[in-house]
């Protein structure tokens, strides 16, 4: 979590994901699409830190082992860095 105000007076937490699409789990998304296993990540994330959006702006930042990551990964990190 970063301790200053990232945006609308709420402080920034992030976390980040990094999945296989080779596991079982994500199989059927890796087929679909090169880029289908980062998002479903993220909106697990997403849904498991969903109580966090009241106080603070939640990231996911999920990456695919294989290198695909999710437009709202490429476009946090790009403002962030």
């Amino acid at each position: 979590m970063m301790l200053i105000q990232w945006e609308i007076g709420k402080a920034l937490t992030w976390v980040v994901t990094v999945v296989c699409p080779l596991t079982e789990l994500y199989m059927k998304a890796a087929v679909r699409d090169a880029g289908a296993v980062a998002k479903v990540a993220a909106a697990y994330k997403s849904t498991k830190y969903v109580a966090l959006g009241s106080r603070y702006i939640f990231q996911p930042i999920a990456v695919d082992k294989f290198g695909p990551v999710t437009d709202s990964t490429t476009t946090f990190l790009c403002v962030l860095g």
